[in-house]
This record gives structure tokens, sequence and C-alpha cells, in this order.
């Protein structure tokens, strides 16, 4: 889907628009992105004896609000121009470069060298998805998170409790777990009792 043969690249170039399972593209031993599929689409197009490919990467990142816990969506549309180099060695001196032969140039950020007869456009797309997590989640910019007095949701309205208590708009990521003793009571009271210490005489 994202291989394209260096013989399929004709005059006006080849047209790529294609859904891929984000996951797959995954490098071994390397964490998953909070992605499922992305779009790809552009044209790929031979320049000068090198290639071109110029689009967007589109999709969802997908993951839980860093404020209230629930889920958060954050859509992207990513900008994408990757030249494809026949001549790694002359894309170095180019840049005044010293150019190693040994060096594996497959994650270069100095050139993209074509291997073998195609083009492969998988590694750079989860390059690209990989650069662009963003750090926060939010449902949303104004979101108030979660009341860290009583665990509330905030975005539900407001829980009651003095606008002191409930930190509005602070402690993103700790303020989750707030509260968490007034909304789990039969767990807390099993703990206390656990843990209370026997009386004097008792076996």
């Amino acid at each position: 889907m994202l291989r394209i043969p260096l013989a399929n690249i004709g005059e006006d170039g080849v047209d790529i628009d294609a859904v891929v399972v984000v996951d797959e593209l995954r490098p071994e031993g390397v964490e998953a992105l909070p992605v499922a599929e992305a779009q790809v689409s552009g044209t790929l197009e031979e320049v000068g004896g090198d290639f071109l490919f110029q689009g967007n990467i589109t999709g969802s990142f997908e993951s839980t609000c860093d404020r209230c816990l629930k889920p958060a969506a954050l859509p992207f549309d990513l900008e994408v121009a990757w030249n494809f180099e026949r001549d790694p060695k002359g894309a170095f001196e180019e840049a005044g470069l010293k150019f190693d032969e040994d060096v594996d140039l497959s994650d270069s950020a100095v050139c993209r060298p074509i291997v073998g007869d195609e083009i492969d456009l998988g590694p750079h797309v989860w390059e690209e998805l990989g650069l662009a997590v963003p750090f926060k989640f939010l449902c949303r910019e104004d979101c108030p998170g979660l009341c860290a007095a009583c665990g509330a949701d905030l975005n539900l309205g407001d829980c009651g409790c003095p606008p002191a208590e409930q930190v509005e708009g602070s402690g993103d990521g700790v303020r989750a777990f707030a509260g968490l003793a007034a909304l789990l009571p039969e767990l807390t009271g099993e703990k206390a009792a656990e843990t209370k210490a026997p009386k004097a005489g008792d076996n």
C-alpha cells in the first residue's frame, strides 16, 4: 500500500490515497502510538533523478483527557514533503557532511536513501506521527477537570464544593486521584477495618 515500485512512477508521478493501520508500521520494540488509523494522501514524482513525495497525513490521536479522564480525540493534519535520494553520498556532500558508507541511513534526517527498486513511505509516516503526538491530551482546551475535593467531573456542572477546594484548572494528572475516598466509601471502610489496631486482650 505504501510501497511504490520505482518502475510504476511515470512522468505524472503516482497518486497515493491510502488508509493505513498505524500499528502495522510500528518498528519492533517501539511503543505504540495513540492513533489507530491514518490516511496518507499525496503525490510521489521524479524530480531531477530523485523522487519527491508531497502530501498530508490525517487522522486523530485518541487517549484519555489529562484533566477529567474522559476519552479525548485530537484531530491532526500533517503536511509533509519527503525527498528520496538515489545517491545518498552526494546528498551528504551537498550538506557539507562526511559520508560514511558503513552507516545505516535508513533513519537519516539528512536524506532518505532509496533502498532496492521501491520506495517505502511507511517508516516516514510512522516518524511524522511520532513527532506529532501531543504532550497533553485535553477533551477541550477549557476542560475544568475533576474537583480536587470530591472528585466530581466539573464538566457536568458545579459540584457544590467551595471554589478554593476545587482548585479549578490546576494539578493535571494528579487531580484525577483526588476525592477517591469519597467516591469509594465502601472500599475505604473495609481498608480501615483491616488496618484497625486490635484491642488489648484480643487474640
